[in-house]
């Protein structure tokens, strides 16, 4: 049955545009495939680099000699810029493209990496700020602009599915690799170390497997 008005050639429309709509990979087929388990490596690597640095930076910067008022002030300066770099990183992406504006992110939060080695140096604590910040702010934006261009629309909900389970099983085995760190050394730094390494193969993987602007896929 069709509403009043309505004339059939309307409803192919409807289904044609639906179906360009629905254009994409299948889930099923690039689970064969290296470049997806590749992109789901990088994002565990860097699920576990961020987070050594996010939730330990108020403990590292206290031990470093900060005291407990200006390591809060750091925190929240640092949650600052996450909520500014947000936008900043969907405007990259759109105008970059997913290969630039990831190595971008990644140079972001290595650069925040680097400044909490050397923290004692009171210069750092800028670049610490909005390096770790807006880089940071790339995890949230990132997941779904991955599965939207690397894969359109049809396998969407799976295909982001799968990269928010490599997030979060980052996030499940960084915290254990911290902790065993810090009980042998006694201090952060030796996790910053860690996750730099992280970050590196990160930029290797966002080389080879992410494509160049306008060569998305979809």
């Amino acid at each position: 049955l069709r509403p009043l008005g309505a004339e059939e050639g309307n409803e192919v429309k409807n289904e044609s545009g639906e179906q360009k709509s629905l254009a994409g990979a299948k889930i099923k087929e690039e689970l064969k495939s290296a470049s997806f388990w590749m992109l789901l490596l990088a994002i565990f690597l860097i699920s576990m680099g961020s987070d050594a640095l996010f939730y330990n930076v108020s403990p590292h910067l206290i031990d470093t000699g900060y005291s407990l008022t200006v390591a809060a002030r750091i925190s929240s300066a640092m949650m600052v810029f996450l909520m500014l770099g947000k936008p900043i990183v969907g405007y990259l992406f759109e105008m970059l493209g997913l290969k630039l504006a990831s190595i971008i992110s990644t140079l972001l939060m290595i650069i925040g990496l680097i400044s909490a080695v050397f923290i004692s140096r009171s210069f750092f604590i800028i670049t610490l700020v909005i390096g770790a910040g807006v880089g940071f702010a790339s995890l949230s934006v990132s997941f779904p602009t991955y599965a939207s261009k690397l894969y359109g629309a049809r396998d969407y909900a799976n295909f982001s599915s799968c990269l928010q389970i490599a997030n979060s099983v980052g996030k499940i085995v960084g915290p254990l690799i911290v902790g065993a760190l810090f009980s042998r050394t006694g201090s952060y730094t030796s996790s910053f170390y860690v996750a730099l390494l992280y970050n590196v193969i990160v930029l290797l993987i966002w080389l080879f497997v992410l494509p160049k602007r306008g060569r998305e896929p979809y």
